[in-house]
C-alpha cells in the first residue's frame, strides 16, 4: 500500500487546478439534446403541471421530495 498521500484534484482540466469554465465545460459534455416535438407539448390543453411533468420524464428526469 505504497501509493503515497492522498491530494485534491479538479479532473476537469489538465492542470487539475479548478475554474469555471472547466467546471461549466464538465456539465455540457454530459448533456444531450432530446428530439422533440416541445411546440406541441407545450400547446396541449391541460394543466401546467401535466406538461411540466412530460418534459421532464423526456429529459431523462423526474421531480421528488
Amino acid at each position: 500500500m505504497g501509493d503515497g498521500p492522498d491530494t485534491i484534484g479538479w479532473r476537469g482540466t489538465s492542470t487539475q487546478q479548478f475554474t469555471v469554465k472547466s467546471a461549466y465545460n464538465l456539465l455540457v459534455q454530459d448533456q444531450s439534446t432530446v428530439d422533440g416535438d416541445w411546440k406541441m407539448l407545450w400547446g396541449l390543453k391541460g394543466p401546467h403541471r401535466i406538461q411540466t411533468f412530460m418534459w421532464l420524464v423526456a429529459h431523462g428526469r423526474i421531480l421528488t421530495n
